[in-house]
């Protein structure tokens, strides 16, 4: 008869992903808030790109990304008054999207053992951009900011798991922020993967690459 491992049957029934520094390289959303508003207040106001930088790292250091305004893409760009349209602003930089190397064969590999979803901070005009070649992968993609008006808090992670009607112990979640991904899944029960691609921290529940999540989970 086979063994009946019932803890192991629950936890591999949904595995969430984060979406930026886990499956998408920083390259896209890096480039947008730091280069490029910070270019469009530049000219708005005739001063120096050096001086918008300065000027807009310092509110968004006040801001900080316990609060919304934080991903709100429309937020910055009423604040300073520019005159562009915000998804197509954020559609102009998509040719920025890169995947990071193992994606799309850890991804292949995980699809048919694991329902797999998306839990991201990103506002979804993000998400829309971000996830397009990877979405067929996915049976839900969640913004937290966008889908229930939140960060990615312990709450959160509750919510999606009622919504899905599933336990929390039915659940692994995988992302490269050690508060929001890790610390917060595991405060709502469910099981979590710190992704550490520069290898600073060491652990069970550390990993350096979606490949080493594989020799975890399967």
């Amino acid at each position: 008869m086979k063994n009946f491992n019932f803890f192991g049957d629950l936890m591999e029934k949904v595995l969430s992903f984060d979406v930026d520094g886990t499956l998408v390289t920083p390259l896209f959303a890096d480039t947008i808030w730091l280069e490029s508003i910070p270019s469009l207040v530049a000219q708005k106001y005739c001063i120096s790109l050096e001086e918008a930088k300065s000027m807009i790292y310092k509110d968004y250091e006040n801001i900080g990304p316990n609060r919304l305004e934080w991903y709100d893409i429309n937020y910055w760009i009423e604040k300073y008054e520019l005159k562009v349209n915000p998804k197509e602003f954020v559609e102009s930089h998509s040719y920025l999207v890169q995947l990071y190397p193992e994606v799309l064969e850890v991804l292949e590999t995980l699809k048919d053992k694991f329902n797999l979803i998306i839990i991201s901070n990103s506002a979804r005009i993000f998400l829309d951009v971000t996830t397009r070649n990877i979405r067929k992968y996915f049976k839900h993609i969640f913004s937290t900011v966008s889908d229930f008006n939140r960060i990615k808090d312990s709450n959160v992670y509750t919510q999606i798991c009622k919504r899905l009607s599933i336990s929390p112990l039915q659940m692994i979640h995988v992302g490269d922020s050690y508060e929001l991904d890790y610390l917060s899944a595991i405060r709502s029960g469910i099981s979590a993967y710190y992704v550490d691609r520069n290898g600073r921290m060491y652990g069970q529940y550390v990993i350096r690459s979606l490949r080493e999540l594989l020799f975890k989970i399967l």
